[in-house]
């Protein structure tokens, strides 16, 4: 059963929040920073984020590791539509990160703006 929290990103807010954040701007922005946070990162193939949306940081981690197999988990709906549409996205399931289970080992997983949008209690179920 969903929370509060995730009604509320699948709902009106998740799609207006889809909109607010689109564009080159963006990405390059990411570019920038996943270059110089990964900058030592070696043999890095496979990549899971949760919490993706339409799938920004995707085309950003693509630009700098073109090779990359990228997994997103979105729980809206609108989002994941459009995360699918992504050429930079290999796979996608569209689903709460409560209930998602990953199918192997990644070499990098990230969650970038999400953890502070989830049930307070039910962070101990996110961070496992």
């Amino acid at each position: 059963m969903r929370d509060d929290q995730e009604k509320f990103w699948e709902g009106d807010f998740g799609d207006e929040y889809i909109e607010r954040n689109k564009g080159q701007e963006l990405i390059n922005a990411k570019v920038d920073m996943f270059s110089k946070s990964l900058s030592k990162a070696e043999n890095l193939s496979t990549v899971l984020e949760l919490g993706c949306n339409r799938g920004l940081n995707a085309f950003a981690l693509k630009k700098i590791f073109p090779f990359l197999e990228y997994t997103g988990v979105e729980i809206s709906k609108t989002a994941y539509d459009i995360l699918c549409s992504n050429s930079a996205v290999n796979y996608a399931k569209n689903e709460s990160i409560y209930d998602f289970t990953p199918p192997k080992k990644y070499d990098l997983a990230i969650v970038t703006g999400v953890l502070i949008h989830l049930n307070p209690k039910k962070l101990p179920i996110a961070y496992s």
